[in-house]
């Protein structure tokens, strides 16, 4: 009941406020690319209790998914830092911010499901560990 008042409040001040000037014709960069930085990495150790905490114990689980929570947001900066390169010619800090979010994001569901091995290492034995057939 909160979350459907929330969401048709946020409606009716988007439809009161109105379009922003500007909006589609120039960029919106930040204006304070510090607090950027302060914000994703508040944000990156703050999913590390979500994640990491959704195990309810200190076990593997939960170093598992602190570990994934980990590789993924810098896996996903990298990428978004290479598109960039790729596209603009140069990475910037906000790009590395906004993968790192990115990341965090796309690991949350599996962050204690992912283990080491992995689909890339599994197929490979389940493939090898079929029993040969001797004709």
């Amino acid at each position: 009941m909160v979350h459907i008042n929330a969401g048709i409040a946020a409606l009716v001040l988007v439809l009161v406020i109105g379009k922003r000037s500007g909006f589609g014709k120039t960029a919106f960069r930040p204006h304070n690319l510090p607090f950027v930085m302060l914000g994703a990495a508040l944000l990156w150790f703050g999913w590390f209790g979500f994640n990491a905490g959704s195990a309810f114990a200190a076990d593997g689980v939960a170093g598992l998914a602190w570990l994934n929570t980990t590789v993924a947001a810098a896996a996903a900066i990298l990428g978004w830092l290479a598109t960039e390169r790729l596209r603009d010619g140069k990475g910037t800090s906000l790009g590395a911010a906004s993968g790192a979010v990115a990341g965090l994001v796309a690991i949350t569901p599996a962050a204690g499901s992912l283990s080491r091995s992995g689909p890339s290492c599994s197929v490979p034995l389940r493939v090898s560990s079929r029993p040969s057939r001797s004709v």
